[in-house]
């Protein structure tokens, strides 16, 4: 949020107090006197309300007619396209965060929020064009850098990845999501060991908003066979029977048919709702083992 936009959103229009009229004594003949219209300003101090309450939502709808009423307002398209983006609505935030740019083509965080727009979208290509635009006019963007590793991730180009991680970790080190992308990255190529430091050392920093790094350490552990810290891992945020279902899934991938087929046997037991997903898994597991079996007869 611009410093600009604070300060204005703290000068609150006194309230009018209409004087009654004197002259008046039939209260049939008194002027009809309807509420005023906020101000913007007052629009955007019930947007920043609505922030502080985490009503995003709420948010968005007073800083667009805020945005109505005034679009030259310092720091609104920027503090509107920012809640877009964090609610996933990619194309309004696009055109507010283009519209910055059309103003001011070097402005750090439309630049930023423009590329994760379009990583978010799919277009891969114009996102590298934005962000590496953000790095020439901000070298310091951590945010730039982390989605050319995402960027990097999906093209499967895991040591420019890696790089790009690194940077950012280096202008950032204290960043959860940077440390979590970083891992997850190693994971998808298959480097587990590294990957599984990487994600415990994001856990250790940020236990309590974890599942996500979790996950991803779960996998990592799972596929270096290791099931039972995956199904520790993941007990704070999953039910025990999903969690061994889960873990048998990758012990099936990694062809360990004896382990797998104990995981689902105990996801089955744990939970009869959960019987008939892991029953389909259980048997596919038994078939796999007996056609190994059978061929090295």
């Amino acid at each position: 949020m611009s410093r600009s936009l604070l300060r204005a959103a703290s000068v609150l229009v006194g309230c009018c107090v209409l004087a009654s009229c004197a002259s008046f004594s039939d209260k049939n003949n008194e002027p009809f006197m309807g509420e005023e219209e906020p101000t913007v300003e007052e629009m955007v101090l019930a947007a920043e309300q609505a922030v502080a309450k985490r009503d995003v939502r709420e948010a968005i709808i007073q800083y667009e007619k805020a945005l109505d009423e005034n679009p030259a307002f310092p720091g609104l398209k920027l503090a509107l396209a920012s809640l877009h983006l964090q609610l996933s609505h990619y194309q309004r935030a696009e055109t507010l965060f283009s519209a910055i740019l059309a103003e001011e083509p070097t402005n750090r965080d439309a630049l930023e929020g423009l590329g994760i727009c379009q990583v978010k979208q799919q277009r891969f290509d114009e996102a590298k064009a934005t962000l590496v635009s953000a790095l020439e006019s901000h070298p310091d963007s951590h945010r730039a850098m982390t989605y050319l590793g995402v960027v990097a991730d999906i093209e499967g180009r895991y040591e420019d990845a890696e790089t790009f991680y690194i940077k950012a970790l280096a202008l950032s080190p204290k960043d959860v999501s940077i440390l979590n992308n970083y891992g997850y990255s190693q994971l998808m190529a298959r480097h587990y060991s590294k990957a599984e430091d990487l994600l415990i050392k994001a856990l250790a920093m940020d236990p309590q908003n974890a599942e996500r790094i979790r996950n991803n350490l779960s996998l990592t552990q799972a596929w270096q066979k290791k099931y039972e810290e995956a199904i520790l891992t993941l007990s704070p945020s999953m039910d025990d029977p999903v969690a061994y279902n889960n873990v048998g899934y990758i012990a099936l991938l990694n062809k360990d048919y004896g382990n797998a087929i104990q995981l689902f046997e105990k996801a089955m037991s744990l939970s009869p709702r959960y019987y008939q997903r892991a029953a389909v898994n259980l048997q596919r597991a038994k078939r796999l083992q007996a056609a190994v079996a059978a061929s090295e007869s």
